[in-house]
């Protein structure tokens, strides 16, 4: 199965702290219940992809937290990729930041079923 994608990468305005706002590029400063949980996420769509980093001061986001910013910069049925790459490529701006990846004007190729 292979998921078409459609341009839906979109930026939360009202969390720019950097970048011009109306270009898909940018950091943006998330609240997350308290200061110490912030949420630190630097978005672009270069070299052909879309991506989106995002970031914690004091430990790595959870997979809720993944979920929460992935439907901020991306539609809710939109699907997006969190590699992990061979550590000897892993170049993480911190120790606590993720990625989320799509393809511009792409496909992404999806397996048969999943399972959650």
């Amino acid at each position: 199965m292979v998921c078409g994608l459609k341009m839906s990468f979109h930026m939360p305005e009202k969390y720019r702290e950097a970048g011009k706002e109306g270009f898909n590029h940018g950091l943006f400063r998330i609240p997350n219940g308290s200061i110490r949980n912030t949420i630190i996420v630097t978005a672009s769509d270069e070299f052909e992809w879309e991506r989106v980093t995002v970031s914690k001061k004091y430990e790595s986001p959870t997979w809720d937290e993944m979920c929460k910013i992935k439907d901020l910069f991306w539609d809710v049925n939109d699907y997006v990729l969190q590699y992990h790459p061979p550590r000897r490529i892993c170049s993480n701006y911190t120790s606590y930041s993720l990625d989320l990846w799509r393809p511009i004007g792409g496909d992404i190729p999806l397996p048969p079923e999943f399972v959650g």
